[in-house]
């Protein structure tokens, strides 16, 4: 959980955001989505350091799913329709290959958090 969140926020904050804030109509998103990002990086880190079987990973986790499934349905029903409103195709398959390249080499340095306990 802990890799795989923190790989997509770093991600997204650092190619899709970025991509986001060239349009008037994709940027108002962005500073939600951030605090949601931060939230999440918040139990995550908490969550670290907790076993699985604590009464407080539990809660951390149930905060955490509601959070995440929050930000994913905005981002579905919404930013994904705007940002396909203001980018062309090409540049629609250009983000995405960003996306998967950054995920690739970023992915390290995430590991390497989570090793830091």
């Amino acid at each position: 959980i802990y890799k795989e969140l923190s790989l997509h926020a770093l991600v997204e904050e650092l190619v899709f955001y970025p991509a986001m804030r060239e349009y008037e109509e994709t940027a108002e998103y962005i500073e939600e989505a951030e605090e949601e990002h931060n939230s999440a990086k918040i139990l995550l880190e908490q969550m670290k350091v907790l076993k699985p079987n604590d009464s407080e990973f539990q809660t951390k986790l149930s905060h955490l799913k509601e959070s995440v499934s929050h930000h994913v349905e905005e981002e579905e029903s919404e930013i994904f329709a705007a940002v396909r409103e203001c980018m062309e195709e090409q540049q629609l398959q250009e983000l995405g290959q960003s996306f998967k390249a950054a995920k690739v080499r970023l992915t390290p340095d995430v590991e390497a958090a989570m090793a830091n306990k």
